[in-house]
């Protein structure tokens, strides 16, 4: 009796089709075919070409039904760009205005960090295989491993500045944890040294009441302080901030855009 009083989605009616061919278990010609409340959070595929119809017989009638459903929600990932605007219609309809949250780019939308909860490791390793695929996936490795590298150590001088007073500040307009900041650092210098400059601003007075603490013999103290502000000072960040001090400062600025003269002429061909 779980589901005697579940509601039922309707999706169409049976052609048939396959009882005419011997398989007296099939659905009749015309009988009803609904989903109850259980095999609606299951897979559901639904084949047909370009302009067949999918989203007007099947899509929208569920979701209108799904709608008039208040403890149910419908999550649209849209990749056309068109659903949504239908999806919002149906959710007016059903006197559901309130419960719309729009994530996307324009003003007033919610917007989602990619970056969230992966490490500088998982993104560098990411984008590299990424840009090795977008490369055609040429043996040609020197490009791919570079992007990945640097921005790697972007990525992390942008999780540990994302903690800081000034980093925090910038949350509200670019978070400094994302691909975007990262990238911007990349072509701005200014932008990475503000923010390397901050992190060295944040610890350098923690640093002094570690020794402090470590001449008091103060263990509690030093550990705490350590725990504390490990995220702005850990061995990942100090050996970010070597490379982009020392490696990535000396190297001219063809190759850190990477547009050597080969590669220019390279790509103009």
């Amino acid at each position: 009796g779980y589901l005697k009083d579940s509601a039922l989605f309707v999706i169409g009616e049976g052609t048939g089709a396959l009882r005419v061919r011997g398989d007296l278990a099939a659905p009749s010609k015309g009988q009803t075919m609904a989903l109850d409340r259980e095999s609606l959070f299951q897979h559901l595929m639904v084949f047909g070409g370009t302009g067949d119809g999918k989203t007007t017989a099947v899509l929208k009638p569920v979701l209108r039904q799904v709608m008039q459903q208040p403890d149910f929600g419908v999550y649209v990932t849209d990749a056309k760009g068109v659903l949504w605007h239908d999806a919002e219609k149906i959710a007016r309809e059903a006197k559901r205005e309130g419960d719309i949250i729009r994530i996307g780019t324009g003003e007033g939308e919610y917007g989602v960090n990619i970056c969230d909860r992966l490490t500088p490791n998982q993104i560098a390793a990411t984008l590299r295989s990424v840009l090795q695929q977008a490369g055609g996936g040429s043996s040609e490795s020197f490009w791919p491993d570079m992007a990945a590298n640097i921005m790697r150590h972007m990525l992390t001088i942008g999780r540990a500045y994302a903690r800081t007073s000034k980093g925090q500040a910038e949350t509200s307009d670019i978070h400094p944890y994302s691909l975007w900041w990262a990238y911007q650092a990349v072509l701005d210098e200014a932008k990475l040294t503000a923010a390397l400059r901050e992190l060295e601003d944040a610890t350098k007075p923690v640093l002094d009441e570690m020794r402090q603490a470590i001449g008091r013999r103060d263990m509690a103290a030093y550990d705490r302080l350590a725990s504390e502000y490990l995220p702005l000072m850990g061995p990942d960040i100090r050996a970010s901030r070597e490379y982009l001090d020392g490696a990535w400062a000396g190297m001219a600025k063809e190759t850190k855009s990477g547009r050597s003269e080969g590669r220019r002429v390279g790509e103009e061909c």
